[in-house]
């Protein structure tokens, strides 16, 4: 009996990073350019007016803000032209994050109210948003090109209006700061305990190699006694290398 319960133990945890490892090989995208140059001073603006510290969005009083829904749309209108001159590196990274998160904010924000993100029709895979001259998707954007771009560092700076999402910044993202920005957003995230434990099943993540327990899955992003790069680099990006994202953990947490 012993023996089968070490068995039990050892290969169901092997399983279940196996099969997300495989759901993660499935989600894919296009990769996507966007233009030099574009303008952040009015996202920033609206970020800093309507997302509060905890990185909270009042929808409500921006819904009813015509003003600033007209704001957004013009800010986003900037990605829509296709370029011949491309960013590239951080100011890249930069705006496709600012794009994701803004154009997300739009989508939430014209099905207001509503329970989830998630409760919308094809919210991540349905190519709706216009950067570059083509139509997107949220998965296009995330693994077509910021993937490919930034690898673990887009897990912190995408929000998906999900609660396992990290909190939104208050900022906008630009090219000259990206990775200080990055790491900031990092420390937000991870430092919020409702954050650090994502799903509950019946066994427990210890670390990327270690898998014991019988009552829960327990993942933990940050021990924060060292720095931040330490913590990424030894445990985060561990973590990812086996396939583990915020959203296939757990699928079903509400916006």
């Amino acid at each position: 009996m012993n023996r089968l319960w070490i068995y039990f133990v050892i290969l169901v945890p092997l399983v279940f990073v196996d099969l997300i490892a495989r759901a993660q090989q499935t989600q894919s995208g296009e990769n996507i350019d966007v233009s030099i140059g574009i303008n952040h001073d009015q996202y920033d603006r609206l970020l800093k007016k309507h997302v509060n510290e905890q990185g909270l969005v009042n929808y409500g009083a921006w819904k009813q803000n015509k003003a600033d829904l007209s704001a957004l749309e013009d800010y986003l209108k900037q990605f829509a032209q296709k370029s011949d001159n491309p960013a590239q590196a951080n100011e890249k990274a930069a705006s496709l994050v600012n794009a994701y998160n803004a154009f997300m904010l739009r989508w939430i924000l014209s099905n207001y109210p509503t329970e989830s993100v998630w409760s919308l029709k094809d919210s991540f895979t349905a190519k709706r948003n216009e950067i570059g001259g083509r139509k997107v998707s949220f998965d296009d954007i995330e693994y077509g090109a910021l993937r490919p771009l930034i690898g673990y560092h887009a897990h912190a700076v995408l929000v998906c209006a999900a609660r396992s999402c990290p909190p939104l910044q208050r900022f906008a993202y630009t090219g000259d700061k990206f990775e200080e920005q990055d790491d900031q957003a990092y420390r937000a995230w991870l430092a919020r305990d409702d954050l650090t434990v994502l799903c509950r099943t019946r066994t427990e993540w210890k670390s990327p190699a270690s898998l014991s327990g019988s009552n829960r899955i327990l993942i933990k992003l940050a021990a924060y006694q060292k720095s931040l790069a330490d913590m990424r680099r030894n445990r985060f990006r561990s973590l990812l290398a086996v396939g583990i994202t915020k959203r296939n953990i757990c699928p079903t947490i509400g916006a």
